[in-house]
């Protein structure tokens, strides 16, 4: 049995089928609709997390689990450097400014 097979039987087939074989055309359509707007929504949200670096929503799951770590690691890091600078300084606007400065070189390091 191919994966597309599997994946119909094991999930779609008891909602779009109403008699062993025979489609329902509207739940058909409602839920390729469905995955549709799905995929759509997936694919804003992995561009957003990859940095515009990933828009398929086929990618496996090895390659979802690198972008995941590097947005992980990079809060935390962030998290760190606010928690550092603010017992470093005084001043809000030299905070930001030198938060600021952080974030644009450890942008460029990830590229």
């Amino acid at each position: 049995m191919k994966d597309y097979e599997k994946t119909y039987n094991d999930i779609f087939k008891q909602y779009i089928e109403v008699e062993e074989g025979t489609i329902n055309k509207d739940q058909m359509m409602r839920e390729l609709s469905d995955g549709y707007k799905a995929s759509k929504r997936m694919r804003v949200c992995m561009e957003l997390i990859s940095d515009n670096t990933m828009s398929k929503i086929n990618y496996t799951e090895e390659s979802l689990r690198k972008i995941a770590e590097k947005c992980i690691i990079s809060r935390q890091q962030i998290k760190y450097v606010l928690d550092d600078y603010k017992e470093t300084f005084e001043d809000k606007e030299e905070l930001l400014i030198n938060l600021l400065e952080y974030l644009e070189e450890i942008t460029k390091e990830q590229m």
